[in-house]
């Protein structure tokens, strides 16, 4: 099973200065689970800074053999200058199986790794890249389980990325 990203901005391009927003998407079901799903591209021409955010308010990971991840009101960030980019990730909330990772909303350290079991999570993954112009994705949560090679998951809940081109 695929999902694409929901809601998906698009690549935004632009000299000037723009607001690109989706319509938060209500509701997605199935295996993966989320209500309200909502993404945001910002830049500011003259300050030559993008910043990307995408937002969940609940969502959950249902794969039968593997422990059920919950989590509630997920947020990244992720900004862009020609001085360097930075990223946030903000959870409320973050269950697996049993297990309370996070009871209370949380800023979560960049490239923060948490195990448990079989599941194994990385929260506020920053990936930086440089083509097409610098920047960074951020992954509020990335989800990923290998159990003896028969069950693989793999899944990123809200992820934002910025980049900017041109710079000196």
């Amino acid at each position: 099973m695929n999902i694409v990203p929901t809601p998906d901005t698009g690549f935004v391009s632009t000299a000037g200065s723009s607001t690109t927003a989706t319509p938060c998407v209500a509701r997605l079901n199935g295996l993966v689970g989320a209500r309200v799903l909502c993404a945001n591209v910002t830049t500011d021409g003259p300050a030559g800074r993008s910043t990307g955010s995408a937002s969940v308010d609940d969502t959950t990971v249902a794969i039968a053999t593997i422990p059920t991840v919950r989590l509630g009101a997920v947020q990244s960030t992720s900004t862009t200058t020609c001085a360097g980019s930075s990223g946030t990730t903000t959870i409320a909330y973050l269950k697996v199986g049993s297990t309370v990772v996070i009871a209370q909303p949380t800023s979560i350290a960049p490239n923060t790794q948490v195990n448990v079991g079989v599941v194994k999570l990385v929260l506020n993954e920053q990936i930086p890249f440089s083509t097409p112009g610098d920047g960074l994705t951020v992954n509020a949560v990335h989800v990923a389980v290998n159990v003896l090679g028969v069950v693989t998951a793999n899944v990123v809940v809200a992820s934002s990325e910025s980049d900017i081109g041109n710079c000196p």
